[in-house]
């Protein structure tokens, strides 16, 4: 019986194990990650999908307009309650590491508001992106780093046209 007790916790560790260096093994630098992270969060507005677009930004998330995690998601929430979905170009972000976790990327952004055949421009600006590497967890277990958006210079009022 302590065989088999010791066997089942063996094969427990060992796929634990590999589910850790699976989950870690990330092979894209740290560039690639964050190019990931913005077309994320373009795809996110583009789909209304608000927990995408969430899973994108920091919960320390702070600027200097006085927005923070609550207020962004309650935002981007009445935005995509609206009757138009939204097209977004994000144009070849530049990025700038700024040391161990931190960068920022700049990038000029569209966003378009669609309905039916109306096309309407809400948006259409250079943005500064402030970027984290942040603790996480994948699949509730596995400790791992994610780049998350913790600061956004230069949207001006484009909730309010939303």
């Amino acid at each position: 019986m302590k065989k088999i007790g010791f066997a089942l916790f063996s094969i427990v560790v060992i796929a634990l194990a590999v589910g850790y260096i699976v989950v870690n093994r990330n092979t894209a630098s740290d560039q690639d990650q964050i190019v990931t992270l913005i077309e994320r969060g373009r795809q996110s507005v583009e789909a209304k999908s608000l927990d995408s677009a969430m899973a994108c930004v920091s919960r320390s998330y702070k600027d200097n307009g006085e927005m923070n995690y609550d207020r962004i998601k309650l935002l981007i929430t009445e935005a995509f309650r609206s009757d138009s979905h939204y097209e977004a170009t994000v144009d070849n972000p530049v990025i700038d590491m700024q040391g161990t976790g931190k960068a920022r990327a700049k990038a000029h952004v569209t966003v378009f508001a669609v309905r039916s055949d109306d096309k309407q421009e809400v948006f259409s600006g250079n943005i500064i992106f402030s970027l984290t590497k942040e603790r996480t967890r994948k699949y509730l277990i596995f400790p791992t780093h994610e780049w998350k958006v913790s600061g956004v210079e230069g949207l001006g009022r484009i909730f309010d046209l939303l």
